[in-house]
């Protein structure tokens, strides 16, 4: 899935007015991803491009594949620059992202990532792969 960013960093955080819908990914794990949403792109978008400073949501919702009492959040992004980590990512998966920390295995679970892309950053094509791991091995992987 390929986004089209205004920054090096992926930005989300919840907006009322700006539709939600499933978009396409890919499933990089076991298909525990029932379906991702980002505020304001849509299936039909090949590239979503995310504006800076205005408020989105990304939402994944999965099936746990094991019991684990921590998820870890990982998020590469790969540029015409090569990959790198997206800086200012809190990795805590569990804190403040609407998991039921501890998960158990087979429950539902909607992982919600808010945050604000800054004014500053520049244009830039990229494509993410986002990882939810938990104790035993990944959770969910989402390209």
């Amino acid at each position: 899935m390929r986004f089209f960013f205004y920054t090096s960093l992926l930005s989300i955080v919840s907006g009322a007015v700006i539709p939600r819908e499933s978009i396409r990914f890919t499933d990089c794990a076991n298909n525990e991803i029932t379906s991702i949403r980002l505020t304001g792109c849509s299936s039909t978008d090949n590239r979503c491009k995310i504006p800076r400073q205005v408020p989105l949501e990304l939402e994944v919702t999965f099936l746990a594949n094991q019991n684990t009492q921590k998820v870890t959040l990982d998020v590469m992004a790969e540029t015409i620059f090569g990959p790198f980590e997206l800086p200012g990512l809190v990795p805590d998966g569990c804190q403040g992202r609407n998991l039921a920390c501890p998960l158990k295995e087979g429950e539902e679970q909607v992982f919600k990532y808010p945050v604000e892309l800054p004014a500053e950053v520049f244009k830039i094509d990229v494509n993410l792969e986002g990882k939810l791991i938990g104790d035993n091995g990944p959770l969910a992987c989402f390209k």
